[in-house]
């Protein structure tokens, strides 16, 4: 996929955008694995189905993971796709609760889709709007919690690339582009999963009507060079889970540096934050820089 300069000022915190191409060979690392479409389908509806019967939400979910802080705070412990999909969904609560506090206004607006996402979507003719490429833009269009997603301003979209790898893809609405955040290379290019953001999330929100008007053409692809990157194999889940929360807590990623001592520890809060079932708060300070700078 031929990426483009993204000429537009986006007010999205991160660092100065760049053009590049390639793509850096990965290793599998060990203990890998990304649900399959059949295995996606009883997961979330078991999930779901715990989350309407227990409060809080993932309580339920905690009594079975009294052993992940010490796996996940073990060194290259993989970070899979139901891990991923845990913790977007305390970013989502969090972000809920914010909203309910009514302290801070509800800008800019987030979308979180499951780490799943990608995987279907590549299994679906999306250019030809048949009954299953609208049933499928329903469902994956409300995930039950926050605004549906065509009232958002940002959609965070995690995506496993290979099997062996994760990244993050930011579409900011406003602006119509697309951010790409790789956590191991600068010269990251994943046409695939790039072309399911692009070309499937921009249909999706001309068919459930969003409420800025969306561009006729694709919007723009870009990645993000200037951030904190991992040196080894396996760290990328753990990156991708604390570029979204620090995104969200308003943060300049170029003006961050993260050493293997913060890799623990973010490890560590990962796990606890699951087993309690709730993300830790954004301190005021930085609730306020995050709403100035859209002032």
């Amino acid at each position: 996929m031929t990426q483009v300069t993204w000429t537009g000022t986006s007010t999205f915190p991160g660092a100065a955008l760049g053009s590049h191409s390639l793509c850096h060979s990965r290793s599998i690392p060990p203990g890998s694995c990304l649900t399959t479409f059949r295995h996606f389908n009883l997961f979330r509806r078991v999930w779901n189905a715990l989350r309407r019967l227990i409060q809080p939400s993932l309580k339920a979910i905690a009594r079975n993971l009294e052993r992940l802080p010490r796996y996940l705070s073990s060194p290259g412990a993989w970070i899979d796709d139901r891990i991923i999909y845990g913790y977007m969904w305390l970013l989502r609560e969090r972000e809920e609760a914010i909203a309910a506090a009514g302290v801070y206004p509800r800008k800019p607006s987030y979308y979180f889709m499951d780490p799943f996402f990608i995987t279907l979507a590549m299994e679906l003719d999306y250019k030809v709007l048949t009954e299953r490429v609208k049933r499928f833009f329903v469902t994956w269009g409300s995930c039950g919690i926050g605004p549906p997603i065509n009232e958002v301003d940002y959609i965070f979209v995690s995506a496993n690339v290979n099997g062996n790898h994760w990244i993050l893809m930011v579409l900011s609405v406003k602006e119509w582009g697309v951010m790409v955040f790789d956590p191991m290379t600068n010269k990251a290019e994943h046409a695939k999963e790039e072309q399911c953001v692009v070309g499937l999330l921009a249909r999706m929100l001309r068919y459930l009507g969003p409420r800025l008007t969306v561009p006729k053409e694709d919007p723009l692809v870009q990645v993000w060079d200037a951030m904190p990157k991992q040196n080894n194999y396996t760290d990328c889940g753990v990156y991708i889970c604390k570029y979204m929360d620090y995104l969200l807590q308003g943060y300049d990623l170029s003006t961050l540096l993260w050493d293997a001592s913060d890799l623990e520890v973010f490890r560590y809060r990962i796990a606890k934050e699951l087993q309690k079932g709730k993300a830790r708060s954004i301190p005021n300070h930085r609730m306020s820089q995050r709403v100035s700078q859209l002032d």
